[in-house]
C-alpha cells in the first residue's frame, strides 16, 4: 500500500485486496466447475494511467467468463479526483445462451475526502 495512506485507509485498502483475491478464487473456481476445465487465457495491459489483468474462461456452460482487476495509477481530472489508492474489479458472465449476460463492477476508491464504493450491474 502507498505510504500516503492513513492507517484507516491502509486497513480499507488491505480489505479490498483480500476481497479481490477471494472473489477471484470464487469466480474462477465456479467457471472451472461449470465448464469442467480450469483453462484460462490471461493478459496484462500496462498503461501510464492504469494496469489491467484480465483472465478469461471459455467452455460449454459459461461460454465466456471474465475476471478483470484494474489498478488505477492516474485519473483524468477534473471529472475524477486524483486517487491515493484505487482498484476496479469487473466480472463478466456470458452463458452459452443468447438470452442472458451479466457484468458486475465493484469499484472502490478511498480518496482524500471520503471512501466510496460503487456497484454497477449491467444485464445484456
Amino acid at each position: 500500500m502507498g505510504s500516503t495512506l492513513s492507517q484507516e485507509q491502509t486497513s480499507f485498502a488491505e480489505k479490498m485486496e483480500q476481497f479481490v483475491k477471494k472473489m477471484e478464487m470464487l469466480v474462477l473456481n465456479t467457471f472451472a466447475h461449470l465448464n469442467g476445465s480450469k483453462d484460462l487465457q490471461i493478459r496484462d495491459f500496462l498503461y501510464e494511467e492504469a494496469d489491467y489483468t484480465i483472465q478469461v474462461s471459455r467452455g460449454p456452460v459459461i461460454e465466456k467468463g471474465g475476471f478483470e482487476v484494474c489498478k488505477v495509477k492516474k485519473e483524468l481530472p477534473p471529472m475524477i479526483p486524483e486517487p491515493i489508492w484505487n482498484r476496479y474489479l469487473q466480472i463478466d458472465i456470458y452463458p452459452k445462451t443468447l438470452w442472458w449476460g451479466c457484468s458486475i463492477l465493484p469499484c472502490i476508491s478511498p480518496t482524500k475526502q471520503t471512501e466510496e464504493t460503487w456497484w454497477v450491474v449491467s444485464w445484456t
